[in-house]
């Protein structure tokens, strides 16, 4: 929970051997721009993006059996 919140991290890979992104994980990363998450996420936290304004490009591993974006939004399967 809250693992990058408030940092400045740009971007963020989401390594193949998470399967959980926590609660407010990136909550008011203003300035975090991109996405990118691995095969094995199997579930978010509440509101793991809130407050990111800059986010603009979320990519979702074409292997991930749970999630895919669509116009920028993750959707579960």
């Amino acid at each position: 929970m809250d693992a990058f919140r408030s940092s400045k991290i740009v971007s963020v890979v989401v390594s193949d051997s998470v399967e959980t992104i926590g609660m407010y994980a990136f909550c008011n990363a203003l300035k975090l721009k991109s996405v990118y998450i691995g095969k094995n996420v199997k579930s978010f936290g509440y509101n793991p993006f809130v407050y990111t304004s800059a986010l603009k490009t979320v990519t979702i591993h074409s292997e991930n059996k749970y999630f895919k974006v669509s116009n920028n939004v993750i959707m579960n399967y």
